[in-house]
């Protein structure tokens, strides 16, 4: 599969997106596009890695079960991470107003096509 293909598409089908990563849930990037000026990608990947392994810890220890799926907003940015086996995860980087409904989606789709190929 072509990672930076499918990344493309991803940004191109989710209006308002301004960054898509292909990442190992240890922080190392995979691919990734971007068109945010000021993203650092390679920080970017390690903390929302370790941010991903925080939530993951606390589902754990509160039994919830696996993460499957994590959003959050910020001022400048709303972000969505779908985990991609259980090592990997994919991750959108949206600009406010974006269209998380269908970044969610698309995240989705994809994962499942992923989980056949990885």
């Amino acid at each position: 599969m072509d990672f930076k293909q499918m990344l493309t598409g991803l940004l191109e089908r989710v209006e308002g997106t301004v960054a898509a990563f292909f990442c190992g849930t240890d922080g190392i990037g995979v691919e990734n596009i971007t068109i945010h000026p000021d993203l650092e990608t390679a920080v970017t990947e390690v903390e929302l890695a370790t941010a991903l392994k925080v939530i993951t810890d606390v589902s754990q220890n509160l039994a919830l079960g696996r993460v499957a799926e994590l959003l959050f907003e910020t001022e400048k940015l709303t972000i969505l991470i779908e985990k991609a086996q259980e090592d990997y995860f994919l991750c959108l980087l949206l600009k406010p107003g974006g269209n998380v409904g269908r970044g969610r989606i698309e995240l989705k789709k994809l994962t499942a096509k992923l989980a056949k190929e990885i």
